[in-house]
């Protein structure tokens, strides 16, 4: 699942996208089932160690979009303010 969102996050940037597309940019329903699923188990307490890893990769992943869309509002409101 971790493959399949890294692959997808990667897809996004090799089309060169605008800040726009970055800001709108969402995982494929498919990896945010796969997540939820895994966090409901974390929740409860019953991953394998190997969920767990695939957790900490996609929380990785999160962080990742974060930094990637803060970058693209602040270049979108530079844009606005000229």
């Amino acid at each position: 699942m971790a493959m399949c969102a890294y692959s997808e996050v990667l897809g996004l940037l090799a089309a060169a996208p605008t800040p726009a597309g970055i800001l709108t940019f969402r995982l494929s329903p498919g990896v945010q089932n796969d997540t939820r699923r895994l966090l409901g188990k974390h929740k409860d307490g019953s991953t394998t160690p190997e969920e767990e890893s695939e957790l900490d990769r996609i929380g990785d992943l999160e962080h990742i979009l974060i930094a990637l869309k803060a970058r693209a509002r602040q270049q979108l409101d530079q844009v606005s303010e000229q």
